[in-house]
């Protein structure tokens, strides 16, 4: 490979980035670790901010409630959400 369009770069949003400047700084980190430019393929790993945990308690959920893990309030999530893709 001589030239960058040669290969096409696909990398994803991870998901503790969520809002506007957390997901520019989220594209800044990938585009200095794959030392590129720019991303031809932008995935989104997880579409919101919902969860701190991929291990989710079943006896805290049924206690708590669904947003017992939430990282930001349910009133929140949908402007979140909003400026996260705003960014993208």
């Amino acid at each position: 490979l001589s030239r960058r369009s040669d290969i096409f770069v696909i990398t994803k949003h991870w998901r503790k980035y969520h809002g506007y400047d957390a997901t520019h700084e989220c594209l800044q980190k990938s585009l200095n670790r794959l030392d590129v430019e720019y991303i031809d393929l932008w995935l989104m790993h997880w579409p919101g901010p919902a969860w701190k945990t991929m291990h989710r308690k079943k006896e805290v959920m049924e206690k708590e409630g669904p947003w017992a893990y939430a990282s930001i309030s349910q009133d929140d999530m949908v402007s979140v959400r909003a400026e996260t893709w705003r960014a993208m």
